[in-house]
């Protein structure tokens, strides 16, 4: 009889105990306490798979933490206890959108919208996923039709409206750089003009020119390049130049510039470039990796170089920036090692920079640069250089 009246009041104060882990786990989110919330839920969860409130601030929590998979997983056994919910949708294309998978993200967003035209956040998401694969023109249809919709945010989406159209195909860079050397060399400097036309989101192609009044004479170069997305996750810079009547730069110089824009912290990078001069060349490979601890960015390279009297020499490079706003990007470079870049002796040296890249307007930009580089038993230089762009 005792055992029955246990059973009796286990029974009578269960939902009492749920009710209170309820409250706590939504007590621990509010604190923003989210692992600690995550394993409320869970608890929940495993106690009643079936518990479609616990289900839902489970797989909410999981998505702030990150923890993608098991979000998806948890918005799905939600989705299938409540398949009329289209917000349950909606819920589960975001974390997919976070998670990079655009296709899964609008397959939810479409069955979501089908379940419920007039879900404004449904559409609102659909352009931004739209946004993210690249496609401006699909996105701005979206963000239109969200725009209608009841309980859509209007100045948001004006913002995004914004963000829709197609950025200008010109882009003209200039700048110049003015050299002092402690003894050798004196004052020198150096100028380049450059053109671009972007041909559609993936390619970008340009024409560049360079004057270098260096070592009391002149040379000019001119070369032409592009840059190249054939892949979400590949980017190519490929480019190629002459110097005609050459005094000090190469005759003919070949550049090609890898990174792999990887969805995690770490993207690695390579590059190669060839210097041919009249009495040999010089070949250089550039491997390194890029690491984004948002909001920095940190590159590390190292490029070793096969030169022109048969050596080989090395430089390493770090280059920091903070990338936490839209308009100011300051950096720091470091760079040590040796080279024997004609017509200069093989030398070891450091060079200490720092710079500013500022978006004046959307269309306008300028960039100041510093540079000290310590060459022992030859000479010290500082370079301050100037340079500005203009989209149009």
């Amino acid at each position: 009889m005792k055992r029955y009246r246990l059973l009796l009041l286990a029974c009578l104060f269960a939902p009492l105990a749920q009710a209170a882990s309820m409250e706590e786990g939504l007590r621990l989110k509010q604190q923003e306490k989210f692992a600690e919330s995550a394993a409320v839920f869970a608890g929940l969860v495993r106690e009643n798979p079936r518990d479609l409130k616990a289900l839902e601030q489970l797989a909410t929590v999981e998505g702030w933490l990150q923890r993608y998979a098991e979000s998806i997983a948890h918005w799905r056994m939600a989705i299938a206890l409540a398949p009329q919910r289209a917000d349950l949708r909606v819920s589960l294309a975001r974390v997919l959108y976070w998670k990079g998978e655009h296709d899964a993200a609008l397959a939810a967003l479409d069955a979501a919208l089908a379940a419920e035209p007039g879900n404004a956040d449904a559409a609102v998401l659909r352009g931004d996923v739209l946004m993210a694969q690249g496609r401006p023109e699909a996105a701005r249809e979206a963000y239109l039709k969200a725009r209608q919709l009841p309980g859509a945010d209007a100045a948001a989406l004006e913002t995004r409206l914004q963000r829709t159209q197609p950025p200008p195909r010109w882009r003209l860079d200039a700048g110049a750089a003015f050299d002092d050397y402690s003894e050798l060399r004196g004052s020198e400097h150096s100028s380049f003009l450059q053109l671009g036309y972007r041909f559609s989101p993936s390619l970008t192609a340009y024409v560049h020119y360079d004057q270098f009044d260096w070592f009391d004479t002149d040379d000019q170069t001119l070369s032409a390049g592009a840059y190249w997305l054939p892949h979400p996750q590949w980017l190519l810079q490929v480019e190629a130049g002459s110097t005609s009547d050459a005094d000090f730069r190469p005759k003919t110089q070949y550049n090609l510039q890898v990174e792999w824009l990887l969805k995690g912290p770490v993207q690695p990078l390579l590059g190669y470039r060839w210097y041919e001069y009249d009495n040999g060349r010089v070949a250089t490979i550039t491997p390194g990796l890029r690491w984004l601890p948002a909001p920095f960015s940190l590159e590390l390279r190292h490029a070793l170089s096969k030169n022109v009297d048969g050596s080989d020499t090395g430089v390493t490079s770090l280059r920091a920036a903070w990338e936490g706003s839209e308009r100011w990007t300051p950096y720091l470079l470091y760079a040590t090692g040796k080279e024997a870049l004609p017509p200069q002796p093989k030398a070891d040296f450091d060079v200490y920079a720092a710079g500013l890249l500022c978006n004046v307007t959307p269309a306008f930009g300028l960039r100041l640069d510093y540079a000290y580089e310590d060459r022992p038993d030859f000479y010290e230089r500082n370079t301050v250089a100037l340079a500005a762009s203009w989209k149009f």
